[in-house]
């Protein structure tokens, strides 16, 4: 999961429009919620446990009974209304 190269570039000037225009969307949906860590480096941790969420549901390693919980967890914490 963390060795694939997709050949995609990130937070460069070659990255292709499609994943800046995502990212932006998350940076301005999520960036007001960073506190004192920089909206962009808040933003590439959240999409970052995300998408581990997502990949190790995908693949089997996490239970998908559990997924929507998993999922509940994630954005209560990012939102910083998580208990």
């Amino acid at each position: 999961m963390f060795l694939l190269d997709t050949g995609l570039p990130f937070a460069d000037a070659a990255t292709p429009a499609p994943l800046r225009e995502a990212f932006d969307t998350l940076l301005d949906t999520l960036g007001n919620l960073a506190g004192d860590a920089e909206p962009a480096l808040f933003v590439e941790v959240f999409w970052s446990a995300l998408h581990g969420l997502v990949s190790l549901t995908s693949s089997g390693r996490l239970p998908r009974r559990e997924a929507s919980r998993r999922l509940e967890v994630l954005v209560d914490r990012f939102a910083g209304t998580g208990h």
